[in-house]
């Protein structure tokens, strides 16, 4: 029998090796997200994930593939917080975007490990970036979506720039606030207002001015 039937400790080979992946996925956000980067060796990761190093390159190729899972789940979690609030057919389209702002950023300050790792520490990692236009271009499909940004929708290239203005201008701002001394920044007063000034700089079908919704 090979590897994939034999059944340990009640758990057949893909099972365990899918629970590998979890622990080292958990560990780099917990590292990632609390020591950062530059603290975070290999060694140390399989140590909290309670994984062999030889489990980890079987896993993933690298430190920087690590990141990558880690940064992308993250990032795309918050995305989909978002994303719900798109769907809010009671709301302008300015509002249900200032609500999925302010979604998102409720979430990912939820837990700071989450904001560190998006925001902050994926930015020392050169190789991420085919990931981060991953990333930036799930935002812009569903920001084309219903006339969500309909003037821009036949002008990728000016879609792409006010995308990653806005990706920017959040990043920025929950930079400062994960890396701001306890007590940070309440959340609550930042969430609604990047959401407002959001949905103010896009060119909606319905241009209607965002009111402040949860």
């Amino acid at each position: 029998m090979g590897d994939t039937g034999r059944v340990y400790r009640g758990l057949s080979e893909p099972e365990r090796r899918a629970e590998r992946r979890a622990r080292l996925l958990t560990a780099g956000l917990t590292l990632f997200g609390t020591v950062g980067w530059d603290e975070t060796t290999i060694e140390r990761i399989c140590a909290d994930a309670q994984v062999s190093t030889r489990y980890f390159y079987i896993e993933f190729a690298d430190r920087e593939a690590l990141m990558a899972a880690v940064y992308e789940r993250a990032a795309f979690e918050g995305q989909s917080v978002g994303f719900a609030h798109l769907q809010r057919t009671e709301l302008t389209m300015a509002e249900r975007t200032a609500a999925g702002i302010a979604a998102y950023v409720r979430h990912v300050t939820d837990d700071p490990r989450r904001a560190r790792v998006v925001h902050a520490e994926s930015r020392r990692v050169a190789s991420l970036g085919p990931v981060r236009a991953r990333v930036l271009t799930r935002f812009l499909v569903e920001m084309s979506k219903g006339g969500l940004v309909e003037r821009l929708v036949g002008d990728p290239a000016a879609l792409r720039v006010l995308g990653q203005a806005v990706q920017g201008a959040v990043s920025e701002v929950l930079i400062h606030w994960v890396t701001s001394p306890e007590p940070r920044p309440p959340v609550e007063p930042m969430a609604r207002e990047l959401g407002r000034m959001v949905a103010s700089a896009l060119p909606f079908a319905d241009a209607a001015t965002p009111a402040a919704h949860p």
